[in-house]
Formats: C-alpha cells, sequence, structure tokens
C-alpha cells in the first residue's frame, strides 16, 4: 500500500510539473510575440494594421499562441462632408497592470476627439441637394422694422419654392405705406411657403361683422333693442305693418308702429371643413311694441355657406351666401314672411402685430315679399380690432370698434304720423360703437358691445349685445 501511494504522489507531482512548464512556455511565447510594442485593443479610426494582433486572455483564461487570430481590420468613418479635414489619428495611453500573475502589457487606445458629433451616413452637397424653404419672417416685414431685403423672397435671392419666381422690392421704400403694399405684393405674387394658416383671436373679434376664416363653433347670442323706428322698413325686420300686409296690425286709432323694443337669443352653429364652412343661425325673438300686444317666438332661420378664397399672413378674403327661410309667425313680428337671400364678401387684413381690420360688403335681396314696400338693402361693416392686455399668451382681452351702414335701395315702411307707402329708397342708417372680449386660448370666449344710432331714423338706437362662443 505504501508503494502504491508513493507511485501516485510522483505521478501526480510530475502533472503538476508538466502544467507548470507549459503555462511558462505559453508566457514566454505571448511575451515574445508582443514584445513593448503596445497593440491596440479597439480603436475607430487607427490605420490598418499589417500583422496580425495576438489574442488578449481575459482574465482568469489562457489563450493558446497557436490559436489562429484574424487580422484586426479598422473601423472607418461612414461619411464625410465634402471639405471635411481628415480624421486625426487616435493618441496611445500605455499602462501596464501590476497585479500578481500579469505576465501581458495591456494598450489602450484613447480616442482624441471623445465628443466628437458622429456624421451622416449619407452625406449630401448641400449647394446641390437642398431646396430653398422660405423663413418666418417672409412676407409679414411689412407690419414691423424695416429690413435690408424681404425674406428669402427678397430680390436678387433664390425663389422660396422651385417653379416660383422670386419676389421683388416695391417702389414704395420703407414707410408704412410701402411696407403695407410690398407685404401685399408679396401675399399674392409669391406667398410665404411656411406659412402656417389658422383661427387668430384678433381676426374673429367683431359682433356684427363676420369673421373671413371659416371656422368650426358654436355662438349663443342676446341682443337687446331700444327704440327700434319704422319696423316695416322695406321689410327687412319686420312685414308690411299698415294692416294690409302679413306684418302685425297697428293697434286702434293709430296709422302705424312708432317704436319697437326687443330681444333676440340666437344660436349659431358653424361647421367648417378646410377653407368652407356651413352655416345654420335660429333665433328666438321677443316683441314689445309701443301700443301693440307682446309676443314672443322663433324667427326666421338662416342657413349658409361660406367659402375661404384667398389665404395669406396679410390678407383673408372669403365669399359668403345666405338664406333667410321664413320660419316664423310674421304676423306677430317674428318674422319677415319671405325668403331673402344675402351674399357677402369678407376680407380681413392684419395692419400690425396685435391691430387686425375686419370688413364686409352684402347685399340683402328679398324674394316673395310686399310688391310695395320689400326692397334690396346694401349694408356694410368694419371693425377694427386691437390687443389690449394679455394675461397669459394664450389669454388676453381684445377691444374693437364697429361701424355699420344700411342703405335703403328700394321699397317703403309706414309712418305711424304719415300714414303707409312712405318710400325707403335714398336713405342710409348709420351706427357703430365698442365692444371687449376675453378671450381663454382658442377654445372659448365672452365678448358684450354696444352699438348707438349715428343718425335717424334708425332701426335700435341702443344694441346691447352679449356673446359666448365655444369652438371645435
Amino acid at each position: 500500500m505504501t508503494g502504491n501511494g508513493t507511485r501516485r504522489r510522483r505521478c501526480r507531482a510530475r502533472l503538476w510539473l508538466s502544467a507548470a512548464m507549459a503555462v511558462l512556455l505559453a508566457c514566454s511565447s505571448v511575451r515574445a510575440q508582443s514584445g513593448l510594442t503596445p497593440q491596440l485593443l479597439f480603436t475607430d479610426l487607427a490605420p490598418p494594421q499589417e500583422t496580425p494582433v495576438a489574442p488578449q486572455s481575459p482574465s482568469g483564461l489562457l489563450v493558446s499562441p497557436l490559436t489562429p487570430v484574424e487580422p484586426k481590420v479598422p473601423l472607418q468613418p461612414i461619411g464625410r462632408m465634402p471639405g471635411d479635414a481628415p480624421p486625426k489619428p487616435p493618441s496611445v495611453a500605455v499602462t501596464e497592470s501590476k497585479a500578481p500573475g500579469a505576465s501581458v502589457q495591456h494598450a489602450h487606445a484613447v480616442s482624441a476627439n471623445n465628443a466628437g458629433k458622429i456624421e451622416h451616413a449619407l452625406a449630401v452637397d448641400a449647394k446641390d441637394e437642398v431646396i430653398p424653404a422660405s423663413c418666418s419672417s417672409c412676407g409679414k416685414a411689412w407690419h414691423g422694422d424695416a429690413p435690408t431685403s424681404w425674406g428669402c423672397c427678397g430680390a436678387g435671392r433664390p425663389p422660396c419654392v422651385p417653379g416660383q419666381r422670386p419676389c421683388y422690392q416695391g417702389a414704395c421704400g420703407n414707410s408704412g405705406c410701402g411696407r403695407f403694399f410690398t407685404g401685399l405684393y408679396e401675399c399674392l405674387c409669391c406667398p410665404d411657403p411656411c406659412y402656417d394658416p389658422r383661427w387668430l383671436p384678433i381676426a374673429d373679434t367683431a359682433f356684427h361683422t363676420a369673421a373671413a376664416r371659416p371656422q368650426t363653433q358654436m355662438r349663443m347670442r342676446w341682443n337687446h333693442g331700444v327704440n327700434l323706428q319704422f319696423p316695416d322698413r322695406s321689410e327687412y325686420f319686420w312685414a308690411r305693418s299698415d294692416g294690409s300686409g302679413k306684418g302685425p296690425s297697428p293697434p286702434a286709432g293709430q296709422l302705424g308702429y312708432a317704436r319697437v323694443d326687443y330681444n333676440e337669443m340666437h344660436m349659431y352653429t358653424e361647421a367648417s371643413a378646410g377653407g368652407i364652412a356651413a352655416i345654420m343661425d335660429m333665433p328666438y325673438r321677443s316683441m314689445d311694441p309701443t301700443g301693440g300686444a307682446h309676443s314672443a317666438g322663433f324667427g326666421d332661420m338662416t342657413i349658409g355657406t361660406k367659402s375661404l378664397l384667398f389665404d395669406c399672413e396679410l390678407l383673408q378674403v372669403s365669399l359668403q351666401f345666405l338664406t333667410y327661410m321664413p320660419m316664423g309667425n310674421a304676423s306677430k313680428g317674428l318674422g319677415v314672411g319671405h325668403v331673402s337671400l344675402e351674399p357677402s364678401l369678407l376680407v380681413g387684413f392684419r395692419l400690425a402685430k396685435d391691430t387686425f381690420y375686419q370688413g364686409q360688403l352684402s347685399e340683402w335681396i328679398p324674394l316673395g315679399g310686399d310688391p310695395a314696400y320689400s326692397g334690396a338693402i346694401l349694408h356694410t361693416h368694419s371693425s377694427l380690432n386691437q390687443v389690449l392686455y394679455r394675461i397669459l399668451p394664450d389669454v388676453l382681452f381684445v377691444g374693437n370698434f364697429e361701424v355699420h351702414t344700411f342703405s335703403f335701395q328700394d321699397g317703403a315702411y309706414t309712418d305711424p304720423v304719415l300714414g303707409p307707402f312712405q318710400r325707403s329708397g335714398n336713405f342710409t342708417y348709420l351706427s357703430g360703437g365698442p365692444g371687449i372680449r376675453l378671450f381663454i386660448c382658442d377654445k372659448i370666449d365672452l365678448g358684450f358691445s354696444a352699438t348707438l344710432a349715428f343718425n335717424s331714423p334708425h332701426f335700435a338706437a341702443q344694441l346691447y349685445t352679449t356673446e359666448f362662443r365655444l369652438r371645435f
């Protein structure tokens, strides 16, 4: 037993000795191949290696020098912009491990520019491939500081978009008038391709002047009119009311109504899709004529369309067409008893950053009314809108001042003193007044306006309007 144990111990000793010799031989071979010249463990911009690099042994593992090694191919940059300088070779920092048992010197490559950006994979020549585009100042510099050139559309510059001619600065100079007409020229001839059409509070502040831009919204309006004279004039507010027409009969002993006070609640809905919109307005009236019977009920319904014809930052132009349907009881003063058509031209001008003009030109055309009383009316509406105060960037007070004209072209009315068949033509009603709205972002607003008559006779001597609008 003793001899066998001795032989086994000697055998194990020879095996350990053989293993130790193999380890020493392997380390010597690896050190001889590596020498004192460090080999790069990683590189992204290193020059090509012509000789294979011996594999580095991870911690705790042995790698035979006879293991086949593939030559390390350096990583090349995937793309450079034309004119860029060639990449700098990486700097190399050599450190030698002092840990026990370490036998291989390690080399670490440190990039010369660790914060460098990754270049584009597909670099293009900016001069040949980049399409010129517009800028936010193109087309609106006319109401700001006078520019030396008019954005990308300035004289001598390339077109804003392919196939579009460049714009040229007008001869009006840098005065307010010159900037206005130059901006109008750019708006018509080379509109800014970066312009983002959208609803603006200052472009839709007026109470009795329609906005040019179609907008999906709902409006609740209450009108309180005081001292309206000649309510059946041209059958615009009432039908003929001398006792021989569809309108209310005058009180006993009177030839007509001297004045009417009234209240109206309007439910207005506008649904838009792009540059067109459908309109519906349904009023509820309460009439209180002097000396007559009080009445209340639904009035004539209005339906119509609105189409945006032209749109840029400076100018919006649209066409509106309304049809008045005789839904109200004409004998109680709730309607006029006939169909009416009303085409309108709507415009909006941006005069400054916080100043806007709204305009409306309309022709009211009665169809099927009383032949002696009904007559066409040309009416205009103008509003100057101005931002008064900003609580937040999208919560603001906007004030406005409106002026309205109603020019009677034909028809007749009943005078309570002179009697019926008084000619309506060749006379214009003039009225106007201020208003204010509180806009809360682009969703809701609440406003109030007061309209006063500037001459006599007139429709309402005072018309007070309160509105709430909700946009979708």
